[in-house]
């Protein structure tokens, strides 16, 4: 198994901006990687991108004798990532109906969501996202 922990360099990463940055990054890399994972699913190997307070957790783990290729693989995509334009307005626009799916839920369904939030380190306000992502831009 290989976990790593890149640290994110950034002022404040529990800023509303700086989480919504990491988590488009995040969708978008996993997306581009989707043919990569998929293969390496198939040979046993199963490996994670998941963003966390002040950094990314990326694991890799399997039983395959193959795994140093993989990861090999995995770390040249990561250091050569590159996001075309058309895969970030495709991501923004699902993440924004997501969160406007989020809003028809029933009130208890929602509160529940709150109450765990607010538990578990807080969510940033959906409406303050909704304006952040519609203010978003590739560059």
């Amino acid at each position: 198994m290989v976990e790593m922990r890149c640290k994110l360099v950034c002022n404040d990463s529990s800023t509303t901006e700086s989480v919504l940055f990491v988590l488009m990054w995040v969708t978008m890399f996993n997306e581009s990687n989707r043919e990569l994972n998929y293969m390496a699913e198939l040979a046993g190997i199963s490996t994670s991108v998941v963003p966390r307070a002040d950094h990314l957790l990326i694991t890799c783990s399997g039983y395959n004798d193959r795994i140093e290729n993989f990861v090999g693989k995995f770390f040249k995509k990561l250091s050569t990532f590159n996001c075309k334009e058309s895969l970030y307005n495709i991501k923004v626009d699902e993440h924004l109906r997501a969160i406007l799916n989020s809003l028809y839920a029933e009130p208890y369904s929602r509160t529940m969501k709150f109450l765990n939030c607010m538990l578990q380190g807080g969510e940033h306000d959906v409406y303050r996202q909704l304006e952040i992502l519609s203010e978003m831009s590739f560059e």
